[in-house]
């Protein structure tokens, strides 16, 4: 599947440089901390593009999503939300040191033990996926495990066997460190949290494709640092869940792509403009507003009408527990 890019903000663009990962906007790409020539970021949100040649093979979850959606328009009351004015909090941009910046992506790595975890979990439960509720279910049960609250029982024996410890445990400790690196306060509201993780995240993962369609957990993300949506929506939901901001993993589709985006369960985003659905019940979601994160971009990105009014949400999964597995 081919990439496909997010459209200009402004004549401002966001930069991320490449030697102290400082993110910032200019229009002029030298880094303000180190002077390096920073990379360009804002216009690099990349969605999973469908095959335009039916005459060539494509994934059998695409494949079966066509035949399935055809000539339905499934656009569930999705509102844009206006808001007269955009006014900040007094949240600071996340642009740690050099020194820092090395020491959370040492703390933040994983092991072979736990990436072969992973591997032998996608060789048994994620290479079957026919469908789009299994592709978000499954999504969802990755965010679970390093959440610590689901793992596989036969394979994690093994894993205990073989390596010591429980998977899911390890995972949980990383994950948690990426939380409070981002130093969360008791007091901040579920805003402040949301535009935290979406700063740390943005400015800590870059976006790659992959030839596989793998769906990663959110601490291989954290450990590789690059990412696809899939990876970028699981990493992203489980931190919101850290919050205890109930999400979901949702799946778009416009004319010729397939992407996913996390759904958090709020009124609003405070000062900020956002894209929302009124009800997703039918998805078996918790009544009431569902509004779209886009993980590959900040906060103050979050209403780009042009990026998302192209998004028709066909299929969404809880980040719980007993909605990922039934």
């Amino acid at each position: 599947m081919r990439a496909i890019f997010h459209p200009d903000q402004d004549e401002k663009f966001q930069y991320k440089c490449p030697m102290c990962n400082t993110v910032f906007e200019s229009k002029n790409p030298e880094c303000p901390t180190c002077e390096t020539t920073a990379i360009r970021q804002v216009n690099q949100l990349k969605t999973k593009q469908v095959s335009e040649n039916t005459g060539s093979p494509i994934a059998p979850l695409v494949f079966i999503t066509l035949l399935v959606l055809t000539g339905l328009v499934i656009y569930d009351s999705g509102i844009f939300q206006n808001i007269d004015s955009i006014t900040n909090n007094d949240n600071q941009p996340f642009q740690p040191t050099v020194r820092d910046a090395t020491k959370i992506h040492d703390d933040l790595r994983i092991g072979n033990s736990l990436f072969s975890y992973y591997e032998t979990i996608r060789d048994e439960y994620g290479s079957d996926i026919r469908t789009i509720k299994e592709h978000c279910q499954f999504s969802a049960q990755l965010a679970l495990h390093d959440l610590h609250r689901l793992y596989w029982k036969g394979i994690e024996e093994k894993y205990g066997e073989d390596v010591g410890g429980e998977s899911y445990l390890q995972a949980y400790e990383i994950l948690l460190k990426a939380y409070e690196y981002r130093e969360i306060d008791d007091d901040d509201s579920d805003v402040d949290k949301i535009e935290k993780i979406l700063d740390f995240v943005t400015w800590f993962i870059v976006y790659e494709p992959e030839i596989d369609d793998s769906k990663r957990a959110p601490v291989e993300t954290l450990s590789l640092r690059s990412g696809d949506c899939d990876d970028f929506s699981i990493l992203t939901s489980a931190l919101f869940e850290l919050g205890e901001i109930d999400c979901a993993i949702g799946f778009f589709e416009n004319d010729s792509s397939a992407h996913v985006m996390v759904l958090v369960h709020l009124e609003d985003l405070g000062s900020y403009e956002c894209w929302y659905n009124d009800d997703l019940t039918h998805y078996n979601l918790q009544d009431g507003k569902w509004i779209t994160i886009e993980p590959q971009t900040t906060i103050e990105y979050q209403a780009d009408e042009e990026w998302m009014q192209q998004w028709n949400i066909e299929m969404a999964v809880e980040i719980d527990y007993e909605k990922a597995t039934s």
